[in-house]
């Protein structure tokens, strides 16, 4: 990283007395100046105030969309991280301003956030719902549906055997342990679990859940 230059962009980033649009006109003088690969690492150098305010400024400034997308992702990160200190569930007032901004731009970066959050059960479930419109990734369509089932397990439901399938085609097994552990799964569903072939796939995952199964069958 250039230190000169980077000096020169946290400087301006910290100057409140100049206009949005002096700042943006010096920025796109200095940014150009830093090769690419330092203009997608700058995010790290910047204070939360700075990359704040550049967040804020990306639509004046002539960047590469990989580089937008850098800050735009730690922005959000940032956001997200304060967030987890202070409540179960992201904010909807974080939602709503990480859709929008996908909605705008596409990012999978912010697609990537949101799958964490759902893996981690850091979305409420009235938002997980409203999410299943927007993002339609292979990856958060698994995340998706395990976090739906951790759901029901969670507020005392059984899964059935049509869920437990789906389950399995996602390769969601660590939901699915999650609900044979919780007897959060029907009869049909228990039988559904198969002993898998030598060197089959997953197959060690597989075992494990067959062997839960089993044990729950012998209960009911």
């Amino acid at each position: 990283m250039n230190e000169t230059i980077l000096l020169q962009i946290r400087s301006l980033l910290e100057d409140y007395s100049l206009q949005e649009a002096q700042v943006s006109n010096q920025l796109n003088r200095l940014l150009p100046l830093l090769k690419v690969v330092e203009q997608a690492e700058l995010h790290g150098h910047l204070s939360k105030a700075q990359l704040i305010r550049l967040y804020h400024m990306l639509p004046l400034l002539s960047l590469h969309t990989s580089v937008q997308e850098h800050v735009t992702w730690k922005y959000f990160n940032d956001k997200v991280c304060e967030d987890c200190l202070q409540s179960t569930y992201l904010s909807r007032e974080l939602l709503d301003e990480l859709t929008a901004c996908y909605r705008q731009n596409n990012y999978m970066s912010l697609e990537s956030i949101v799958i964490e959050n759902l893996k981690a059960d850091r979305i409420s479930p009235s938002d997980g719902a409203d999410l299943d419109t927007l993002f339609l990734g292979k990856a958060f369509r698994k995340e998706a549906a395990a976090f739906t089932c951790r759901e029901i397990v969670r507020t005392g439901g059984i899964l059935n055997k049509e869920q437990v399938i789906q389950l399995l085609e996602l390769r969601a097994y660590k939901s699915l342990e999650f609900a044979l552990n919780s007897k959060g799964v029907n009869k049909e569903g228990l039988l559904v679990f198969q002993n898998p072939a030598t060197q089959e796939m997953d197959g060690k995952a597989k075992v494990r859940l067959y062997q839960l199964a089993q044990k729950r069958l012998i209960i009911l």
